[in-house]
C-alpha cells in the first residue's frame, strides 16, 4: 500500500500513452480509444475492469425518463455505492473551446478563458435553463454536458449516493468534475465544485493530482475485503474501534466427480471490527488457518474446538497489534451490513427479508461466489455440538413422513450440494420437519450454504427463536419413548 510507488506506476503508464499519441493521428474510434487507452488509464488508476474482483463496470445502463448507458461506472462492490463517471470519447475529438457565437459576443480577453472556466460556463448555462444551441461551448460540447447532467441526476436518484468524481476523457484531454453533484445539480457557480482540465501535454506533469482525484484508493478510502492483523495500523488505532464481532469466513465448496457431487464446508477464523465512524474491518490469519467440516459426526466437537483455538489466538493478535484490550459482542449488538437485497451481489445468498425486522448477520463476498462473510458474535462457530432438545426424533425424514411433516419428496440420504445439506436425515444435525422450515424461511441466517440444519444446533437460536416464539418450534414434542399421534 505505497501511494508513492502507485503513482509513480500511474505517470509510467501516462508516458506511454502519450507516446503513443504521437504515433498516430488521432483517427481511433470511441470504441477503440476505450479498448486501447482509456481502460489501461484506469487500470493505472487501481480500478479492477475483469470479471474477477471487479469494481469499475462498462455500459452500464441506468433508467429514467428514459435509459441511459454510462460507459464506465466505478462502485464500491460491497456497498454498491457509486464512486466514479467516465464518459469516452473518440481520441480526435476536440478539446473543449467556445463557441464562434460566444468569442464574438463575449469579447477577446473572454475568449482566452482556460478551459476549466469555459466547461463551468456552458455548466452554468445549462444549470439557468439554456438549451444546447445557445450554449457557450460547440453544440457538440453542449451535448457532452447535457448528458453528464443527466448521468449524474439519474445515478443519484437511483442509489441515494452523491457519485464522487465524473470524468469525460479522449485520452488526449482530460476533464475532472470534482464535486458533479453540486456543479450539477445544486445552486451555485460550477466553477466553485471543482473542475480540472487537462490536455496531452499536461498529462505526465499532472499525473499525480489526477491520480489524487481519480484513484480507487483515493475515493473508495475502505480497507480492502480483508486485512491479516499487521495491516491494520494503516487503517485503524486501537481507541478508534468501537466494536468488536467474531465472525467466520465460510466457503460452500463441492468434492467428487460431477455424478458423485458432495458439499465441503471451509471456514476460516475471522474478527469484524466496527470504527466509531461506522466502516466495518475484517481480520483473518495466514491463508493456512482454514478448517474443513468433518464428515464424521465423532470428530465435529474437535473441530469446533480446533476453530475456537485459533480464533482466540487471532483475538490475542489484533489485540497485541492494536495494544488493546477490547472483547467481543454479541451478535445481538451487530447493527447489520446494510444495504437491501437488490443492493447485494446477485450469488446465493438470502439474507432475512426487511419486513422480518431481522439484521443480516451474513453478505457474500463480491468476488467470489459460495464465499460468505458471517458474523458470529462471541461464538467461535456457527456450530454446537449437541442439541439443545434431547432425544428429538425430527432429525429423521421417515418420522416427519409419518407425521405428514416430512420437508421434500425424498429423505437427504447423504451430504447434499442441492438442496445444501451438509448433514444427512438422522443425524443430530439435520432436521426434516415441513413445518420448522416454514417458519424459519424468512428468518434463517445460514441458509446460503446449509439449508436443512436444527436451530437447536444454530449458534442463532436464541436470535431467530426468542423466548416468546420458541414454543413455535415442535423440537421434541415426541421424543424417543413418546407415541406418535394418530
Amino acid at each position: 500500500m505505497s501511494d508513492v510507488r502507485d503513482k509513480a506506476r500511474f505517470k509510467e503508464s501516462l508516458e506511454t500513452l502519450v507516446k503513443r499519441f504521437a504515433e498516430n493521428r488521432g483517427n481511433l474510434r470511441e470504441h477503440e480509444t476505450r479498448s486501447d487507452i482509456i481502460n489501461d488509464m484506469l487500470t493505472g488508476l487501481g480500478w479492477t475492469l475483469g470479471a474477477r474482483g471487479r469494481d469499475m463496470w462498462e455500459e452500464v445502463a441506468v433508467k429514467g425518463e428514459t435509459t441511459l448507458f454510462l460507459d464506465y461506472l466505478g462502485k464500491d462492490p460491497r456497498s454498491e455505492t457509486p464512486l466514479l463517471i467516465v464518459e469516452a470519447k473518440a481520441e480526435g475529438k476536440p478539446v473543449v473551446s467556445l463557441s464562434a457565437s460566444s468569442v464574438a459576443g463575449l469579447g477577446e480577453k473572454t475568449a482566452n478563458d482556460d478551459d476549466a472556466t469555459i466547461v463551468a460556463r456552458a455548466v452554468d448555462h445549462l444549470k439557468n435553463g439554456g438549451d444546447v444551441a445557445s450554449s457557450p461551448v460547440s453544440r457538440e460540447w453542449a451535448q457532452w454536458i447535457e448528458k453528464l447532467r443527466d448521468y449524474i441526476s439519474i445515478v443519484h436518484a437511483r442509489s441515494g449516493h452523491r457519485v464522487k468524481r465524473v470524468a469525460i476523457t479522449s485520452g488526449r484531454w482530460l476533464v475532472i468534475f470534482c464535486d458533479p453533484v453540486l456543479a450539477f445539480l445544486e445552486p451555485g457557480h460550477a466553477a466553485d465544485s471543482g473542475i480540472h482540465c487537462f490536455r496531452e501535454g499536461d498529462l505526465v506533469q499532472q499525473s499525480d493530482a489526477i491520480y489524487g482525484w481519480l484513484a480507487r484508493s483515493a475515493l473508495a478510502r475502505e480497507p480492502p475485503e480483508r486485512l491479516r492483523p499487521a495491516q491494520l495500523r494503516a487503517y485503524v488505532a486501537g481507541d478508534h474501534i468501537a466494536e468488536i464481532f467474531r465472525a467466520l469466513w465460510v466457503v460452500h465448496g463441492k468434492v467428487g466427480a460431477h455424478f458423485d457431487e458432495r458439499p465441503q464446508i471451509t471456514v476460516y477464523p475471522a474478527l469484524l471490527l466496527r470504527r466509531h465512524d461506522g466502516l466495518f474491518i475484517t481480520v483473518t490469519g495466514d491463508r493456512t488457518e482454514r478448517f474443513i467440516l468433518p464428515r464424521e459426526d465423532c470428530r465435529l466437537a474437535e473441530h469446533i474446538s480446533d476453530v475456537t483455538v485459533c480464533a482466540n489466538a487471532l483475538l490475542q493478535t489484533v489485540r497485541a497489534e492494536l495494544e488493546t484490550t477490547f472483547v467481543p459482542v454479541g451478535i445481538e449488538r451487530f447493527p447489520g451490513f446494510g444495504g437491501t437485497l437488490e443492493q447485494l451481489p446477485a450469488l446465493t445468498v438470502r439474507p432475512p427479508m426487511p419486513q422480518t425486522g431481522r439484521t443480516p448477520l451474513i453478505k457474500p463476498t463480491p468476488s467470489h461466489a459460495n464465499e460468505f462473510l458471517l458474523v458470529t458474535g462471541i461464538s467461535s462457530h456457527y456450530l454446537g455440538v449437541q442439541a439443545t432438545v434431547a432425544n428429538c426424533r425430527f432429525h429423521d425424514w421417515k418420522v416427519c413422513h409419518e407425521l405428514g411433516q416430512h420437508k421434500s419428496d425424498y429423505p437427504v440420504v447423504a451430504r447434499s450440494v442441492m438442496p445444501r445439506s451438509f448433514f444427512c436425515s438422522g443425524e443430530e444435525h439435520h432436521c426434516a420437519h415441513r413445518e420448522v422450515h416454514d417458519r424459519r424461511d424468512a428468518r434463517c441466517h445460514i441458509d446460503a450454504f446449509e439449508e436443512f440444519l436444527c436451530c437447536r444446533v444454530c449458534t442463532f437460536q436464541a436470535l431467530c427463536w426468542p423466548a416468546n416464539e420458541e414454543s413455535r418450534l415442535p423440537c421434541g414434542s415426541y421424543g424417543a419413548g413418546s407415541p406418535l399421534p394418530p
